[in-house]
């Protein structure tokens, strides 16, 4: 008798044209149901599971209402104004453009127009954020929900007035990537990838080596094994499977379809 390798490939895609059920309003997490189960013969002396490729859509927005991080609040000297910057995936220059443009559409209008109050630097050494002022009665509050992070300042704490022309740096790094890394989780198995001391459904880590607005096409060299022993005997015929950020939140995919593909190796005597 010798041990025989056999392997399973599949394709799994959060779109429902191609099967995917109870797919969730972010779009992501979706479920599947196989017209044949998995089904591992009581003969099999062990079986692994390994993702090959993954196409993800790097669109995750970084600022958002679900993040509670969209509330921007300034005063031009005279009236405190507060707004909400709409969900998106923003780099430096494009939120400083969509804070100048919200605040133009304010009632009442303020004295001087945004630009006419600061003027917003990315320090690039530092990876801090440098805010100029322009007017020395003006002043950013950081309220709570609000760009604190996002910018590198204390929640809480208010930014100026100072004299004209002085700049104040924020108190940290800034923080615009949100989401550094994609996991692709699952029920398939509930033996995934460790994360630190702690087991998880994790199938896959994959990594962001894209520009945003473009689609991640990963394929690892070296895919990593997974212990699929608890299939061998079984039949499974529904799986969940969800997109999660490094922190383990849900993340929106903003109507982007993802998918993988994985297979399913066992080895039986013969």
């Amino acid at each position: 008798m010798a041990l025989i390798e056999k392997k399973i490939s599949y394709i799994f895609s959060s779109d429902p044209a191609n099967g995917a059920q109870v797919v969730s309003n972010d779009g992501s997490t979706f479920n599947v149901t196989l017209d044949y189960p998995i089904s591992l013969p009581h003969s099999t002396k062990y079986a692994t599971l390994e993702l090959h490729s993954a196409s993800i859509w790097y669109v995750t927005p970084n600022i958002s209402a679900d993040l509670k991080n969209n509330i921007f609040s300034y005063s031009d000297g005279v009236t405190l104004y507060s707004f909400t910057i709409d969900d998106g995936l923003y780099n430096f220059t494009q939120l400083v453009e969509a804070i100048t443009l919200k605040s133009a559409t304010l009632l009442p209008a303020p004295v001087k127009t945004f630009t006419q109050l600061f003027n917003f630097f990315p320090d690039d050494p530092t990876q801090r954020t440098a805010i100029q002022f322009v007017d020395a009665t003006a002043y950013i509050s950081w309220v709570p929900n609000g760009l604190s992070t996002i910018f590198g300042f204390n929640v809480g704490t208010i930014t100026g007035p100072q004299p004209v022309n002085t700049v104040v740096f924020g108190d940290t790094q800034a923080e615009f990537n949100v989401v550094n890394q994609y996991y692709i989780n699952t029920n398939l198995v509930n033996t995934g990838i460790p994360l630190n001391s702690k087991m998880s459904n994790i199938l896959s880590v994959v990594y962001i080596d894209v520009p945003p607005g473009s689609q991640i096409n990963y394929q690892p060299f070296k895919p990593q094994i997974i212990d699929a022993s608890e299939l061998i005997g079984a039949k499974r015929t529904n799986f969940r499977f969800w997109l999660t950020d490094q922190k383990g939140r849900y993340v929106d995919t903003v109507g982007e379809v993802w998918s993988f593909v994985c297979t399913l190796r066992y080895w039986i005597l013969m």
